[in-house]
């Protein structure tokens, strides 16, 4: 395997996140349940200290359709 790719990643200091969520749109209501795990998730890293500019971007792409 070439880890060359992911020496980038390592030397970088960050700040860094990770959030998992299912954001399909196709159920009923599906966008206020994406806001809705959005919400969740952006309140989660805020209470494991991540950086409210982490926790806006991470909210931002999450959001994206």
């Amino acid at each position: 395997m070439k880890s060359d790719r992911l020496a980038s990643i390592y030397s970088d200091p960050g700040p860094f996140a990770s959030a998992y969520l299912e954001v399909s749109r196709d159920q009923e209501q599906g966008d206020r349940i994406v806001e809705l795990g959005v919400r969740a998730v952006a309140e989660e890293l805020a209470e494991q200290g991540a950086p409210p500019e982490v926790v806006s971007d991470v909210q931002e792409r999450l959001l994206r359709s």
